[in-house]
């Protein structure tokens, strides 16, 4: 039985439905593979180089990993029922397994957006307003309570809207009902927060970022961060647009995976923004490490082969000199010596050869 009525003309496909896959596939591997890195650029940068950890990043590490929790259950929707799979393309018995997950992981998206969005608005605090409370602090803090809010409201609607709380993904029970809250409104306000929100951070930095003077290869940095920024922003249209569409369409299982994706889009350019400025700086201190490696195993080859190495040198005798002629001969019987005696040696060995390993230790003893 399926779990929606088909259109007119259309029959129900159980066995192979049309879907999107290999576009979820793409979107969650990208997004996961591009954020871990960045991120562990940003911690290696902040952690081990400046030795600088900030709130900021402990924000990005907890974001980062109750988005593992997301991406884990839309990857497992996606094995199971699908993604963008139309509702009469699934039989009525797993229709809960999708709900759930999708209703899981809306949730989770609720609690880490919040925590985002501040690890982005704390490092413009820390990059344009170090030290003081000009409009970039105000309207960054203004903006992070703002959601903090908002989202912990938005969580308590997603919580308390059906009743039993298993009815929230099994419409199956008997007796249940959503109709203490309009779950849709739910999302669609939570799509217009999230797209607000993205534009006001775009553009509070606005303003101090063209005032300074960077040379070129710092402006097309700061280029791609806005277009990085402004994909986001694009993804947070796409969710809002999806969210409207969601709750007017009855086709649920497909109108929900473009929440879904485009929730994931909107956060992975999110981390991207708030990491990408430490990458260059992780990338030159690994270079840096990496050119030191190979200057001393040169070095450290060099000087064992030098070391090992033997050749021959010209023999030189060494005597005693001779004493001078004292001139006691010349004394008279009965007369007082003062005598000084003077030990002399001398040692001659050969100039060090050219490229010896003594040679480039102690340049200054060569001859010039």
């Amino acid at each position: 039985m399926p779990a929606m009525r088909p259109p007119p003309g259309m029959v129900s496909n159980f066995d192979d439905p049309p879907n999107l896959n290999n576009i979820s596939y793409l979107t969650l591997s990208l997004s996961l593979g591009l954020c871990t890195f960045a991120l562990v650029l940003r911690i290696y940068s902040r952690w081990f180089v400046i030795h600088k950890p900030s709130v900021v990043d402990y924000c990005l590490i907890i974001s980062y990993c109750l988005n593992i929790a997301a991406i884990a259950i839309t990857m497992r929707m996606t094995q199971t029922t699908g993604m963008f799979v139309h509702q009469w393309d699934i039989r009525l018995i797993e229709l809960p397994s999708f709900l759930r997950g999708a209703f899981i992981s809306a949730l989770i998206v609720v609690v880490f957006t919040p925590i985002g969005k501040a690890a982005i608005l704390l490092e413009w605090i820390r990059i344009f307003s170090p030290g003081t409370r000009d409009y970039v602090f105000w309207s960054c803090h203004i903006l992070i309570w703002s959601n903090v809010v908002c989202y912990l409201v938005l969580f308590l609607c997603l919580n308390i809207a059906c009743t039993p709380y298993e009815y929230n993904w099994n419409r199956l029970i008997v007796g249940g009902s959503c109709g203490r809250i309009n779950t849709g409104i739910v999302h669609e306000a939570t799509g217009a927060i999230n797209l607000v929100t993205d534009v006001l951070i775009f553009l509070i930095p606005q303003h101090a970022i063209w005032k300074l003077k960077m040379s070129r290869q710092r402006k097309m940095g700061v280029a791609a961060i806005f277009a990085i920024g402004i994909l986001g922003i694009t993804a947070a249209a796409g969710r809002l647009a999806a969210s409207v569409i969601r709750n007017r369409s009855t086709d649920f299982t497909y109108t929900m995976s473009s929440i879904m994706l485009c929730a994931e889009a909107e956060w992975g350019c999110s981390m991207l923004v708030v990491c990408g400025p430490a990458v260059p700086q992780a990338f030159a201190a690994i270079s840096k490490k990496i050119d030191t490696m190979r200057t001393s195993r040169k070095e450290s080859k060099s000087g064992s082969g030098n070391q090992s190495a033997t050749h021959s040198l010209p023999s030189i005798p060494l005597a005693k000199l001779r004493p001078a002629r004292t001139g006691y001969e010349d004394l008279e019987d009965g007369s007082i010596l003062r005598q000084t005696e003077f030990a002399t040696e001398e040692e001659y060995v050969d100039a060090p050869r050219e490229g010896s390993a003594h040679g480039r230790q102690h340049p200054w003893t060569a001859e010039k």
